[in-house]
């Protein structure tokens, strides 16, 4: 057991060392919100994971692989032709996003995180979770207003029992 143990921290030790490549610098969240931001999606996914499990992030940081995630996860929601599997990897993505929300979002992405969160759940049928994120996102996302007012709209109406004057 005790060389088993010994042996498979040696791996883990050569896989991030291999992970970094030799002369090249380790991976960074800047560079993976870069991959994000420029549509390299399994790019920022594999970034994210990697730092996920062997970064060494600053507080900071600590919700940007969660917030990488989930934005890919979104990608592959809306990708995916059936309903139930989207919905479930709509489910997928909120929960990553929520987990990056509590942890602390990436610079300058709070509101873009919490409306994202909030469409997620949308999407996933779970209207009552949702209003919280989008009426936190209303406020921190004035450029995304109109979209987050249909959001609202829509998870008054669907929620139960509807609120038809707060959907107007």
């Amino acid at each position: 057991v005790t060389a088993a143990v010994v042996g498979l921290g040696i791996e883990l030790s050569v896989v991030s060392r291999r992970l970094s490549g030799p002369g090249e610098s380790p991976i960074t969240m800047a560079a993976a919100l870069e991959e994000l931001d420029g549509a390299s999606w399994q790019q920022a996914r594999s970034m994210a994971s990697d730092l996920r499990l062997h970064g060494h992030l600053s507080p900071a940081e600590a919700g940007g692989p969660a917030y990488i995630l989930g934005m890919v996860m979104i990608r592959d929601a809306v990708a995916q032709p059936s309903p139930r599997e989207r919905r479930l990897l709509f489910l997928l993505a909120a929960r990553y996003l929520q987990e990056a929300h509590q942890a602390g979002f990436p610079r300058a992405r709070c509101g873009e995180g919490e409306c994202e969160i909030g469409r997620c759940l949308q999407a996933a049928n779970r209207h009552a979770e949702s209003l919280p994120f989008l009426l936190s996102a209303k406020k921190s996302c004035p450029k995304k207003s109109t979209e987050i007012c249909r959001l609202l709209a829509d998870a008054y109406l669907r929620a139960t029992p509807p609120q038809l004057a707060k959907a107007l």
